[in-house]
């Protein structure tokens, strides 16, 4: 069985008249994916970050376009979520160059 979306689940929470479990609900979803990103990126390393910004970007820019209905949401998500501050230098890899 396929897990509802969050935002569909929100959706429907807000249709109910349960506003503050709706707003949750997106919450525990942006949180859901922010961790996966993380986790399949971390550690890195530091000579990477701008490949993985890039690679982060270029994905973000992709989903947006393959769901420009998406956009409005993202705006207003954006004006009204607190989007969480990360501490990168715990998720860094430190490596050597090699000589």
């Amino acid at each position: 069985m396929k897990k509802e979306s969050y935002v569909n689940k929100g959706n429907r929470q807000i249709e109910e008249g349960k506003t503050a479990l709706a707003m949750q609900t997106v919450v525990d979803g942006c949180n859901y994916y922010t961790n996966k990103i993380i986790k399949a990126i971390n550690p890195y390393p530091v000579a990477d970050a701008a490949l993985v910004v890039l690679a982060l970007r270029t994905y973000a820019s992709a989903i947006e376009n393959e769901n420009p209905e998406s956009i409005p949401l993202l705006k207003t998500l954006e004006k009204i979520l607190d989007v969480p501050v990360f501490n990168t230098e715990t998720q860094k890899e430190r490596t050597r160059r090699r000589k």
